[in-house]
């Protein structure tokens, strides 16, 4: 809240719109802009928790368990973008 109040001080158009992290807490009208306090008390509901959702029948620990295990399909992914696999 903090960081939206400094922004929103600072320059309340420009920097909080364009901004997509900090956009869905503000209510934008036609000439103003305003911080929606509503969402950002529903918001902390969520804070420090880690919320996934799915439209599997898997249970919750399963799914969380595969989600976690994503960091080596990643990582692979990100590693052959650094090894050369031409020919000689």
């Amino acid at each position: 809240m903090k960081v939206i109040r400094y922004l929103f001080l600072k320059d309340p158009c420009r920097s909080l719109i364009g901004n997509k992290r900090l956009k869905k807490y503000l209510a934008v009208k036609k000439n103003s802009v305003t911080i929606g306090k509503k969402k950002i008390e529903q918001e902390k509901l969520f804070d420090g928790k880690w919320v996934l959702t799915t439209n599997t029948d898997l249970p919750a620990s399963e799914v969380a368990l595969q989600y976690n295990e994503l960091w080596m399909v990643e990582y692979v992914f990100y590693a052959k973008l650094y090894i050369n696999f031409s020919g000689i």
